[in-house]
């Protein structure tokens, strides 16, 4: 398991985290935990794209390391639309997952 902060360059507050496991048999990068901090959740977050700058980050590292990449995760049950729906991610199961083309689009989408 890896794990990840987004912080502001020059900024010691962390906007958001993330830990991913990468599974090598499966050409998957699978997040199991991605979590924005407290000032940038709801309507009135301070920043915006936070959860979608890790994933797309998640998305890169399953670019550069597998040939036919995909990024997994469980989500809350109350998140699972807005995942499929906020970040273009397929239902599979309980998972919901990405797939080379829709990571290509997040990744241009977020600049990283």
């Amino acid at each position: 398991m890896t794990v990840y902060k987004l912080m502001l360059e020059g900024s010691s507050e962390i906007l958001g985290a993330m830990s991913i496991d990468f599974i090598g048999p499966e050409s998957r990068v699978h997040i199991d935990l991605l979590a924005t901090s407290r000032s940038n959740i709801g309507l009135n977050k301070k920043y915006s794209g936070i959860a979608g700058c890790l994933i797309a980050y998640a998305c890169r590292q399953a670019m550069v390391r597998y040939a036919e990449p995909c990024v997994s995760l469980i989500p809350k049950t109350t998140l699972k639309s807005n995942y499929m729906n906020e970040f273009g991610m397929l239902e599979a199961g309980k998972c919901v997952c990405l797939f080379e083309d829709g990571m290509i689009e997040l990744i241009l989408k977020h600049e990283v």
